[in-house]
């Protein structure tokens, strides 16, 4: 019975793996193919909430917002599975209770980077865990 646990435990990591390199590829290549000259390095905070303000891509803006919706879902299902396993410490605490949308996250990640324009030329990455910290904060 145990080997079946730990079984699944795998295929559950190899799938949160394989489905983060996927939201991730989604993220840089939609932010790849908008940028230019002028415009932040691709996986900047500007250029994730470009996207979840479905601004990016100019030609297709909700291929934008999705792929900004999968990277936040993707970030928060990394979080709570390297938690979950003790592999870290909690960043933020996601209520338990009622869980979370993903389009909550969306909103919560806006409105820290809109909150923070002196931090839209940092690590979208970091953005994100800061946001989600702010908004669920472990007590």
């Amino acid at each position: 019975m145990n080997s079946m646990r730990n079984y699944r435990r795998v295929a559950t990591v190899g799938s949160v793996i394989l489905a983060l390199t996927v939201v991730g590829g989604s993220f840089w290549a939609t932010s790849k193919a908008a940028a230019s000259d002028d415009e932040p390095p691709s996986g900047s905070t500007l250029n994730l909430l470009r996207q979840c303000e479905a601004r990016e891509p100019p030609e297709a803006p909700m291929l934008g917002y999705i792929a900004c919706a999968q990277y936040l879902a993707g970030m928060n299902d990394m979080h709570a599975l390297l938690v979950g396993i003790g592999t870290a410490h909690p960043l933020y605490c996601m209520p338990l209770a009622t869980g979370v949308q993903t389009e909550q996250l969306v909103r919560v990640f806006v409105k820290h980077a809109s909150g923070h324009p002196d931090q839209l030329h940092t690590s979208a990455r970091a953005s994100v865990l800061a946001s989600f910290a702010e908004a669920f904060p472990c007590e």
